[in-house]
């Protein structure tokens, strides 16, 4: 996941990246296979999930993981 598109980066430390967008805040942190990403509304933690790159080439293309759902995302390369 490209996770510029998910609005301004106000803090990078380490593997810990904070993103604000209006009312949104997402935290995310960068582990060595996948990034946890936790969505808070209006300081309320609203999501959880779990995103999984499936090409090194193409940061749209990857599989999340909200609770035991999995779901494939992005458009695959020819």
């Amino acid at each position: 996941m490209d996770i510029s598109k998910l609005g301004n980066i106000i803090y990078k430390e380490g593997n810990i990246i904070l993103i604000q967008n209006k009312d949104r805040l997402y935290r995310i942190t960068k582990l060595e296979k996948y990034n946890n990403i936790q969505l808070n509304i209006k300081n309320k933690l609203v999501l959880e999930y779990k995103d999984y790159l499936n090409d090194l080439n193409n940061l749209d293309t990857f599989t999340r993981y909200i609770k035991d759902q999995e779901y494939k995302l992005g458009a695959q390369r020819r």
